[in-house]
């Protein structure tokens, strides 16, 4: 399948998702797989993280989309990811993603912002 052909079925399925039309649930205790069902397929999602080892904390640079027709890896910044992460958002209410900002909370610890005059 084309990289086009993707991002139209990305397409469909985040105007379904905004409709009502497919519900999805996160799968997993630690949030890493979010899916839903189709007939009797299952549609599942999951952001892919790399880790430096000489580092603390992962970021996300990916997210795999697996569905009948498509296994589907889409790197951050393109528009197949932008879409997969709007999709997200839609589906979940809180509307935030799976994981902590970990550099704020650490700027915000060791070195907070200063009120500006």
């Amino acid at each position: 399948m084309t990289d086009t052909n993707k991002i139209k079925v990305i397409k469909r399925l985040l105007d379904a998702t905004r409709a009502g039309r497919i519900a999805w649930v996160r799968e997993d205790q630690y949030q890493k797989w979010f899916s839903t069902e189709l007939g009797d397929r299952e549609i599942c999602f999951r952001f892919l993280y790399l880790e430096a080892c000489n580092q603390d904390g992962a970021d996300r640079y990916a997210i795999e989309l697996f569905m009948p027709g498509i296994s589907g890896f889409f790197a951050c910044g393109t528009e197949g990811y932008c879409l997969m992460r709007e999709l997200y958002q839609v589906a979940f209410e809180d509307g935030q993603m799976p994981d902590r900002d970990e550099a704020t909370e650490f700027l915000d610890e060791f070195l907070p912002e200063q009120p500006s005059d």
